[in-house]
């Protein structure tokens, strides 16, 4: 993971109209490598909007532990997984603290039906989007 401190956000001025659906007041976590191709919509989308991005430590990205004290920390509302580090978060004891989240996306690997399950009994206020 590419990230020099837990605490990095970034701050931009809002954009006026913003995309459909996603709120300029969003705060969205950059979790994946900035090399990664995935990363490039995770971090320009939230700027694009005026929402804040709040960048995760190195290999914060696989703790739950870490991803849910981030989450509540920081109230963040969208949040992108790979199913199987989704899957690993909502075992996770503390993940239905994440009341926050709004938007999940999901992408990369098949998408367990049981963890579609989760999160709508979880996080009953998240929408789940499986890419």
């Amino acid at each position: 993971m590419f990230v020099p401190s837990a605490r990095s956000v970034a701050r931009p001025r809002a954009v006026p109209g913003g995309l459909p659906g996603v709120p300029s007041a969003g705060v969205w976590p950059l979790c994946h490598s900035l090399a990664f191709d995935v990363s490039v919509w995770e971090f320009f989308w939230p700027l694009q909007v005026g929402a804040r991005l709040v960048v995760a430590k190195p290999d914060g990205h696989r703790d739950p532990a870490y991803l849910t004290e981030e989450i509540v920390a920081q109230r963040v509302t969208t949040l992108h997984f790979v199913p199987s580090m989704l899957a690993a978060f909502l075992a996770y004891d503390g993940a239905a603290r994440a009341t926050s989240l709004r938007r999940m996306f999901a992408s990369g690997e098949a998408l367990p039906a049981r963890s579609a399950a989760q999160v709508r009994e979880l996080l009953p206020a998240a929408r789940l989007h499986n890419l």
